[in-house]
């Protein structure tokens, strides 16, 4: 029983967790976030392959929403950048100082 409880511990636990901050090393935390997001889907896919229930619409309207959030927040969509791609505004993107108010 010990030794069934270390190696989930050490095997699942463990491994997931090195998993997890490599992929965020490698990716970025958002990146490492939408993963679980997955969860229900793979959930639902479960649900229905081994437990054969019932498939409705609404899986799929749900599943939808979830792939859609989770590429809008990767920035995935057409038109739209990642956050990393993004370049935070500086005072030198806004233009030169107004000449008006130097007091001249």
């Amino acid at each position: 029983m010990i030794g069934s409880v270390l190696a989930l511990g050490l095997l699942g636990t463990g491994a997931a967790y090195v998993l997890n901050y490599q992929l965020i090393a490698d990716e970025g935390p958002t990146a490492a976030s939408t993963v679980t997001y997955f969860l229900p889907i793979v959930a639902l896919t479960l649900g229905i392959v081994i437990l054969e229930e019932a498939i409705s619409w609404t899986l799929f309207a749900g599943t939808a929403l979830v792939l859609l959030g989770i590429a809008i927040s990767e920035g995935r969509l057409p038109g739209m950048r990642r956050a990393a791609e993004r370049r935070p505004v500086t005072a030198i993107d806004q233009g030169p100082p107004d000449s008006s108010s130097e007091g001249g």
